[in-house]
């Protein structure tokens, strides 16, 4: 006892106090900075952001959205995830072409650009869109790993399908029970994602998942926020890999 009260008061000194304190404040302040980073969109994507006469763009804290002035009849939403510290806006040029397409699109905004800070989001924005009966939820990357969590979580029933960009579900994330049409995409040159996890974690998906690899593409290209570190190069224009993209969820929502 004597040992652990003499320790004690070492810890309790002024100058040791002011130490652990100034430490304390380093790794926040490090945090914060860390979080304050972010991958912004390339310069391209703020035509996007304007709208015209076939697409709706408005935008606010919450999110981005993109709404066809004519929506095909009975459209899903889909609500897409952005991937970690890359601004919702980089995947402006995704929801507008899906826009295109007659689909309501809704890129939520997350705190510090983190899905991780805010999973549940999917939810508040089923909530204020009421007047759409049935959603898709898509995410990139840690983005698409928030949106398994969400739907194994706190799916609401009108949740009908998953879409992942070179994403997969973390561990403690099992959806392969749930009655849910997914589609995950991936790159060839993709090196960011793990894909031994890639693999190994598509048994947490239902079984009839359905993976796809996109030759030639590579991570950031799902997106527009130019390179991203310890990425692969592409062998396809990421306009190329995004068209893709697109057309592979426009057929696999019609056709689920």
């Amino acid at each position: 006892m004597k040992m652990m009260k003499r320790i004690i008061d070492k810890i309790l000194r002024p100058k040791v106090l002011l130490v652990l304190g100034l430490l304390v404040i380093v790794i926040i302040g490090g945090i914060y900075f860390w979080l304050r980073q972010s991958l912004p969109p390339e310069e391209e994507v703020y035509s996007y952001l304007e709208g015209d006469e076939n697409i709706e763009v408005a935008a606010t804290e919450a999110e981005i959205k993109f709404w066809p002035r004519e929506r095909l009849e009975n459209s899903r939403g889909i609500i897409f995830y952005p991937g970690p510290q890359v601004e919702a806006a980089a995947y402006a040029g995704l929801a507008w072409s899906l826009a295109e397409e007659g689909y309501p699109v809704i890129l939520a905004e997350m705190p510090f650009q983190m899905a991780v800070l805010n999973w549940s989001r999917a939810g508040e924005i089923i909530e204020a869109h009421d007047e759409i009966e049935s959603w898709v939820l898509a995410g990139h990357s840690l983005g698409g790993a928030m949106g398994v969590r969400f739907i194994d979580r706190s799916r609401p029933a009108d949740v009908e399908a998953l879409i992942l960009l070179a994403s997969y579900p973390r561990q403690s994330a099992d959806i392969s029970e749930k009655d849910l049409d997914v589609l995950s995409l991936y790159g060839s040159e993709d090196e960011v994602i793990d894909r031994e996890r890639l693999q190994e974690r598509k048994e947490l998906l239902p079984p009839d998942a359905r993976l796809e690899e996109l030759e030639g593409a590579n991570h950031a290209g799902f997106g527009q926020y130019g390179e991203q570190g310890g990425d692969g190069k592409a062998e396809i224009s990421g306009s190329e890999q995004r068209r893709q993209t697109v057309e592979l969820i426009i057929e696999f929502i019609q056709g689920d």
